[in-house]
């Protein structure tokens, strides 16, 4: 891997860059994207990212002591492999426990029981995402993008890699999820947020090559994440029938906790 590195920057300095890492720079098309970066960064770690993470490191060293609550969080009390997010402490944190809270996973499972099959039930959520993009919002149909060869539920003959992910495989047709799918309030929102990617892939899939890809390499998880905040509000979650009235003003904090903990 060392050789590797070093190639790269070989390659990279031959064309006049410093190296690979300033080549990558290169597509976000900014001669201030370090600084532009890192004014953002400093502006969202003082105001929200400090105060939220000190937060949840008092709370959850009062539930469990081997926590110090001066010290680094230990990744993995945060119920996610990678600590992407945060939402496996939610229990812990949310400000008001005893006010409705904005998981549908109960709802989501009272309605799968209509489905004959496990795969039935899965591609019901997908149902729910295509309707979002092509119903609502007027874009083109992905019925077509999580049914076989298209993966959304784990199989039983074989180890996979079950991290949700959307492929382009570059045809101009051919589009797929792959995804263990779970009938769960997360994997509601990461379908959607996949689709996402799956829009994206369709709304270019007729220019030339070179512009078949996203605008950044920040851009196709901003499009996923967008849809993603919008589908989980709570007057979506009103419309569609999974919360059964307007949030209070308790019930909106207790979403915002939600929100900042996966975010």
């Amino acid at each position: 891997y060392m050789e590797y590195v070093e190639l790269g920057n070989k390659a990279a300095r031959s064309t006049g860059f410093k190296d690979m890492g300033d080549f990558w720079l290169l597509r976000y098309e900014s001669d201030t994207f370090k600084e532009d970066l890192e004014k953002v960064w400093q502006e969202v770690n003082e105001k929200l990212y400090v105060p939220l993470y000190s937060y949840v490191r008092f709370k959850l060293s009062q539930k469990f002591p081997e926590i110090d609550p001066e010290k680094p969080l230990p990744a993995h009390m945060l119920g996610n492999m990678w600590a992407q997010t945060w939402e496996g402490v939610l229990d812990y944190v949310i400000p008001y426990p005893d006010e409705p809270a904005f998981d549908i996973t109960k709802k989501l499972e009272e309605e799968a029981r209509y489905y004959p099959t496990p795969l039935d039930q899965r591609r019901m959520l997908f149902d729910y995402a295509n309707s979002y993009f092509h119903r609502n919002l007027g874009l083109e149909d992905m019925i077509n993008n999580f049914s076989p060869p298209a993966m959304i539920m784990k199989p039983e003959n074989r180890e996979v890699i079950c991290h949700a992910s959307a492929w382009d495989m570059c045809d101009g047709q051919d589009f797929r999820i792959k995804m263990c799918t779970e009938i769960n309030h997360e994997d509601f929102i990461t379908v959607h947020h996949e689709l996402g990617h799956i829009q994206y892939y369709h709304q270019y899939k007729k220019l030339p090559i070179t512009y078949r890809t996203g605008a950044n390499p920040g851009f196709h998880e901003a499009i996923g994440d967008v849809i993603a905040l919008s589908v989980s509000s709570p007057a979506n979650l009103l419309r569609l029938g999974f919360i059964d009235s307007a949030p209070s003003e308790k019930s909106i904090l207790n979403y915002q906790m939600q929100m900042s903990l996966e975010k």
